[in-house]
């Protein structure tokens, strides 16, 4: 489990974020929240396709968290 505060990350949740024009939802495999200026570190499994590994990183990759379990943020 991690949080920002606001919202509460934990593992196996799907996520759906949105960063450098584009969309991704995915199972968490892990995440993380390092504060200003680095934000979250978030590795998803089945991302937009099953099988894809993916990782954002907020403070370099910019985006947000649009939607957790489906419910909109």
């Amino acid at each position: 489990m991690a949080t920002d505060g606001k919202i509460t990350v934990n593992k196996g949740d799907m996520l759906t974020i949105a960063a450098q024009g584009i969309l991704v939802t995915g199972q968490v495999y892990s995440a993380n929240y390092y504060g200003e200026p680095d934000g979250w570190y978030i590795e998803l499994i089945n991302a937009n396709v099953p099988g894809r590994y993916s990782y954002w990183k907020q403070g370099f990759d910019g985006g947000r968290i649009v939607a957790v379990n489906g419910k909109q943020i």
